[in-house]
């Protein structure tokens, strides 16, 4: 006895009708030697697709592209028969039709920065919103070397860091909507190349016979790190709204040092609301760079619970560049408006 054909695969899903889809199933009892499936539209039972009876031993089907439409929701029931053409019906199955989303990443040209953040759009036929999204960065091999976590809240964007100058890298944005089909940008090419940062050199010299003298020294770059913090025109790390950036590794303030800093659009802060531009931080204390409405750069230095201050001349802008000095335990703040 031939019975009802179940585990339709496309039961519950979404699928792009402009794609060819595969319909498989399972049968017991007598084999199925022929079947015919039925496509319905699930708010009136019209039948708009049949198959007609196929002659076929295999429990599946390819549904070319454009039979159906997009936007829609449908039922699918599968009639299947045996050799003596008794015939068994599928329970319908209901499933929804969805355009793929269409994905692209902004042209970045060349990348001039160890650090790129990417952007990326999202558009979909139907418009269903997006449900997700994720980057994905490749060497030039397309060899993956990183991705960022999956991402549900626009705009569309990540950075990566860690780009090397003189070498290609292929990136790829894929973004889900919410009816769970993913677009993908493909693997877009780009080129990076930079000039390498100035490096932090320490000398130390030793006397040596004859009235001459050794110098040794080594390199440090030190390299900030970000959760969420983006750039600006690929140039300008935006810190607004809580997003810091941290320098960890190789810098102390411990003992005698030189800072200097380009600051566009500070947060102006006040004497009940104290808002830190930078925050250096040592064995003993804490260093904090901020602005006032009086157009003064504040600096404040905390050792041991007590407090000291000083403060830069005025300047009135919006783009400053900012030295700082420790001196023998002494500072020194510096800043001047940038036209």
């Amino acid at each position: 006895m031939i019975q009802k054909p179940y585990n339709i695969n496309i039961r519950g899903l979404t699928l792009d009708a402009n794609e060819q889809n595969e319909i498989f199933w399972n049968t017991s009892g007598d084999l199925q030697t022929s079947f015919e499936i039925d496509f319905l539209n699930n708010e009136d039972n019209t039948n708009v697709h049949s198959t007609g009876i196929i002659e076929s031993y295999s429990p599946s089907f390819n549904l070319s592209g454009g039979i159906l439409l997009n936007g829609q929701e449908y039922k699918i029931v599968i009639t299947i028969y045996n050799s003596d053409g008794d015939s068994a019906k599928s329970e319908p199955e209901v499933f929804k039709t969805s355009s793929r989303p269409i994905v692209s990443i902004d042209n970045m040209g060349t990348v001039n920065s160890f650090s790129y953040n990417f952007t990326g759009s999202y558009s979909q036929n139907e418009d269903i919103p997006l449900r997700s999204y994720i980057f994905i960065l490749y060497d030039k091999d397309k060899n993956l070397i990183n991705k960022s976590n999956i991402k549900t809240i626009a705009p569309i964007e990540h950075l990566f860091s860690d780009l090397d100058t003189d070498e290609s890298y292929f990136v790829e944005l894929q973004a889900t909507s919410n009816d769970g089909l993913t677009g993908t940008s493909g693997l877009v090419f780009f080129d990076v190349f930079y000039f390498r940062p100035k490096m932090n050199v320490n000398i130390s010299h030793k006397d040596v016979e004859g009235g001459g003298i050794k110098l040794s020294w080594y390199v440090t770059q030190i390299i900030g790190e970000t959760d969420s913090a983006t750039f600006i025109d690929n140039e300008k790390i935006d810190t607004r709204n809580n997003r810091p950036v941290y320098f960890e590794d190789g810098l102390t303030i411990d003992e005698d040092f030189t800072l200097k800093v380009w600051i566009e659009s500070p947060y102006v802060s006040n004497i009940s609301e104290k808002v830190d531009l930078l925050t250096l931080y040592g064995d003993n204390g804490t260093i904090h760079l901020q602005y006032y409405g009086d157009n003064k750069f504040h600096l404040w230095k905390v050792v041991n619970g007590v407090e000291s201050h000083w403060s830069s001349e005025k300047v009135v802008g919006s783009k400053f560049f900012v030295s700082i000095q420790q001196i023998n335990k002494d500072m020194n703040i510096y800043s001047e408006v940038i036209l």
